[in-house]
């Protein structure tokens, strides 16, 4: 992971936004449907994220919509990190089976479904050729640190850098 950080200057967050957006108008709302079915995603998740596609904001000045974007990064993210994926879903089945056990299911449920997040993250570390180590709970905490920065960096960059435009 790159650890130098380096905001976008409003010009460029606008800029960026708008190719987005453009990008995200382009695409008609049937085909964000097929494509959250074909991520293999339960039909509530779908149904759920699906809702998005119709949510606009002003934003500097131009109706962005911003569901589509959202969804769009959010498909783009899927897809370039397959095992994050399938390891959640995983986590989640577990989740489910375990929630019955009582007192700790609930607690159990939501390491199940850390595990599989960072099994899945490291699964797509060694498709990348990235060296792999043993796990424990603080490089799982760093994994999910690091899933949460890249999925949100770019969005969080831009939003700020528009907003003080």
């Amino acid at each position: 992971m790159n650890d130098t950080y380096h905001p976008l200057k409003s010009g460029q967050a606008a800029f960026q936004l708008v190719l987005m957006d453009a990008e995200a108008r382009s695409i008609p709302r049937e085909d964000f449907y097929a494509s959250l079915t074909n991520l293999a995603l339960p039909q509530d998740v779908v149904d759920a994220l699906h809702g998005l596609v119709d949510k606009t904001s002003s934003v500097a000045g131009r109706i962005i919509h911003v569901g589509k974007v959202v969804l769009m990064k959010i498909i783009e993210f899927v897809k370039s990190h397959p095992g994050l994926s399938a390891g959640i879903a995983l986590g989640a089945a577990v989740a489910c089976l375990i929630h019955w056990i009582p007192f700790l299911g609930p607690i159990l449920g939501g390491v199940a479904i850390t595990f599989g997040m960072v099994t899945g993250q490291m699964v797509d570390a060694r498709r990348r050729g990235e060296p792999m180590e043993r796990p424990n709970l603080f490089t799982a905490g760093e994994k999910l640190i690091e899933v949460a920065l890249e999925f949100f960096k770019l969005f969080i960059e831009i939003w700020n850098a528009v907003v003080d435009a």
